[in-house]
């Protein structure tokens, strides 16, 4: 009421209907009634037609050429920046550099 009257409402004006309560879905006491089986056959994946080959020496490695960081879970583009005897420096398609070792580099 006292916001209603700071709304500028009358106090003597006729008040809304309130919505119903919804309708309880099952009963406490109700049986459980057991799904129909969905049939559950899913196309099958097809398998990855890019296989990637893991570099074992840097040395066949070239400033500026393409490969992929495995970074996280996937292999991720790059470009070669810089080849030191501990890492190679590359550049993601995001921008940014990252010096790693040589197991991470796939062709």
């Amino acid at each position: 009421r006292e916001a209603a009257a700071a709304a500028g409402e009358k106090e003597d004006a006729p008040r809304r209907e309130r919505k119903p309560r919804p309708v309880a879905r099952r009963k406490e006491g109700a049986e459980r009634k057991p799904r129909a089986d969905k049939p559950t056959t899913k196309a099958p994946r097809a398998p990855r037609e890019e296989k990637h080959t893991p570099v074992s020496d840097i040395s066949v490695l070239t400033v500026g050429q393409s490969l992929k960081v495995k970074a996280g879970n996937n292999a991720m583009d790059a470009t070669v920046l810089e080849i030191t005897k501990d890492g190679v420096r590359v550049q993601l398609n995001s921008g940014m550099s990252l010096i790693v070792r040589a197991e991470h580099l796939v062709f």
